[in-house]
């Protein structure tokens, strides 16, 4: 088994990209200078997190930093502070918050999906509030602004609203855009 793990405990494996009937020492060999090319500009992007060419609305140009996200340390968008206000947020949803609901379009949406997700699992909303260990059910809207997606979403926490039978339901909104400029 090959598998690259960083200090951050993000692990890649990549056991069956390299052989027989996979990528092959030649071919390596023929791309070589593509291959140092997307290195360099990789290296180049997560050290900076500019990428040629790549510009904002505005036409200036727009870091982009998800190549930092694995790295946790002072300095990237994962340092260990940011990490410890994520947690004290969560922790601060714990038996208070019902429902949360993450808004975001394109990456916005798709990036904190994927990650719920991998660690979630597919039936997380069904779980009791003791086997979510008091956390807040979870949903993604936002994603291609489908009307009838939104209004069913709408529909489903007002009726989970309903089997509270007059208690309080809390709602909390989470707002997602990469560039801040999604919602001006």
């Amino acid at each position: 088994m090959s598998v690259l793990t960083l200090s951050s405990g993000f692990t890649f494996d990549y056991t069956n990209l390299y052989g027989d009937s996979k990528v092959t020492a030649e071919d390596l060999s023929v791309a070589a200078g593509q291959l140092t090319k997307a290195h360099q500009a990789i290296v180049h992007m997560r050290s900076t997190g500019i990428v040629k060419g790549h510009l904002s609305k505005d036409g200036q140009p727009e870091k982009v930093l998800f190549t930092q996200l694995p790295y946790i340390q002072e300095g990237h968008i994962n340092s260990p502070h940011v990490l410890d206000r994520l947690k004290e947020f969560g922790e601060s949803l714990r038996y208070k918050v019902d429902t949360v609901i993450s808004f975001g379009i394109g990456g916005s949406f798709l990036g904190n999906k994927v990650l719920f997700d991998i660690h979630c699992g597919d039936f997380y909303n069904f779980k009791s509030i003791e086997e979510r260990k008091g956390y807040p059910k979870l949903y993604f809207s936002g994603n291609n602004l489908d009307p009838r997606r939104t209004e069913e979403l709408i529909g489903h926490v007002i009726t989970e609203a309903a089997v509270k039978q007059g208690e309080p339901y809390r709602v909390t909104l989470v707002v997602i855009s990469k560039s801040g400029s999604t919602l001006g």
